[in-house]
């Protein structure tokens, strides 16, 4: 058996495909591809990853309250477990090929032995791998990055932002990923892909990832509701950051779904004028998250002296020192091996 391994990068529409490849392929009722969406119903995006990574530091610990390494120990094989079932499962239905999508592997697995790790489970299970990993130039990755962190309520900005990232921590280094990935994974088996713009809409890359590496499926991409991220999306960060310094407790709502649905309750209040003006069937148009909603709420804010834009504000590629912006340089590193 086969294994497809999408392992991001971030920001490169990686929540869109999950979506679609759940939708597709998750129950067993495809007979080619098997894409198991949970272990230990938790997303399997999270919890294949943390077998690899047993940083308690990292978030998901947090929110199951794994505190130590027996507790992370015990954990590990409850997934473990659930994986294998899943497993055999699809051995019996001859299942020909699994699909795994991960953003958090190219995240959180920054060392040699980690990926040896991963390496050494895949093939206790299958008899080849195919990885997949999009990546995006390194100065909109940041301005991605940001805009993520304002929509989980921080106060950042864009300047302290920048300290982080010139501090060079690995998850800004994609070449140095792109080696490590190329030194422990053979090079026929690593698929580099440039992240082209989408324009917020992602459909284009789920179309690509299936037409290329799905060839058997054919399956018509339709459009799908827009996730919580990309409805928060039509916000300008500069307004939800405005927001947050005003509703502090926007910084401990980890539920995506619970801040959208607080920043509209907010919008909706903060914009109460629009309310009663744009009605229709009694209901504040503002509610819905339309491109033409937030021309409405992002005028209201501009006539009070509210900062408001759709691009961040003092973007400069010159500030950001000590990354390598060249996709071409990532790409290169797996031809030159």
């Amino acid at each position: 058996m086969e294994l497809i391994l999408h392992i991001g990068r971030e920001k490169t529409g990686t929540t869109s495909l999950q979506s679609h490849l759940k939708n597709d392929f998750f129950g067993f009722k495809n007979k080619t591809y098997y894409f198991p969406s949970d272990f230990t119903k938790w997303d399997s995006n999270r919890a294949f990853t943390a077998l690899f990574d047993n940083n308690l530091r990292y978030n998901f610990y947090k929110q199951l309250k794994i505190e130590s390494a027996e507790e992370y120990g015990v954990f590990k094989n409850k997934i473990v477990e659930d994986f294998e079932k899943q497993f055999r499962n699809s051995s019996k239905l001859k299942i020909e090929k699994w699909i795994i999508s991960s953003e958090n592997l190219s995240t959180n697995l920054l060392t040699i032995d980690q990926l040896e790790d991963l390496k050494n489970f895949i093939y206790k299970y299958f008899s080849s791998v195919k990885i997949i990993c999009f990546v995006k130039d390194q100065f909109a990755d940041a301005i991605s990055r940001y805009s993520q962190e304002i929509k989980m309520g921080g106060i950042n900005s864009w300047e302290n932002f920048l300290i982080d990232v010139n501090e060079a921590h690995p998850i800004w280094n994609h070449n140095l990923f792109a080696q490590n990935l190329a030194s422990v994974f053979k090079k026929k088996d690593i698929y580099f892909e440039n992240y082209f713009d989408t324009k917020g809409n992602n459909r284009n890359i789920v179309n690509y990832f299936y037409e290329k590496y799905l060839t058997k499926t054919h399956l018509k991409i339709i459009e799908k509701n827009k996730t919580s991220n990309q409805k928060l999306g039509f916000l300008a960060t500069s307004c939800l950051r405005v927001i947050n310094e005003k509703y502090p407790r926007f910084s401990s709502i980890k539920n995506e779904r619970m801040r959208l649905h607080l920043y509209k309750k907010i919008i909706t209040f903060d914009c109460g004028e629009l309310g009663s003006v744009y009605q229709k069937n009694k209901k504040p148009l503002i509610n819905k998250f339309s491109n033409s909603n937030e021309t409405f709420a992002r005028q209201y804010l501009i006539e009070r002296s509210f900062h408001i834009g759709r691009d961040l504000p003092t973007i400069n590629k010159n500030e950001m020192t000590n990354i390598d912006m060249k996709i071409s340089k990532v790409l290169s590193y797996i031809n030159d091996l």
